[in-house]
């Protein structure tokens, strides 16, 4: 009858169950890289909105936008339109920026429609 060592079998066990099987690493994600704020440059009323630039827009993220009234949209040059305003009606808009590997950003933006013609 032969006897098992039992160091031996605890070591294997150890480095058995340590073993994920897939190949994969069990070390801590990678971390998540600081957000890209948006910023702006000054609002332009229209007619029916207003028009504002991303001023740090960076095309390596993507851009989302929303808002409060109305309708808008972002060029792939970072220009906000928002339109479907009434006459002197603002609107917030808020951007949201996103890449893989970094954290969201997000600011918010208002502007108000041309208040009419003036006589």
């Amino acid at each position: 009858m032969r006897f098992l060592n039992f160091g031996l079998l605890l070591t294997l066990m150890t480095i058995f169950v340590g073993c994920s099987g897939d190949g994969s690493s069990d070390s801590a994600p990678a971390p998540i890289l600081a957000a890209l704020a948006p910023t702006f440059a000054s609002p332009s009323s229209t007619d029916d909105g207003f028009i504002v630039q991303v001023s740090n827009h960076d095309s390596d993220y993507t851009l989302a936008v929303d808002t409060s009234t109305g309708s808008v949209s972002i060029s792939g040059s970072g220009l906000i339109t928002v339109t479907e305003l009434t006459p002197g009606l603002s609107a917030t808009v808020t951007v949201t920026t996103s890449r893989i590997g970094y954290a969201r950003g997000t600011a918010n933006v208002s502007g108000t429609a041309t208040s009419g013609v003036l006589l």
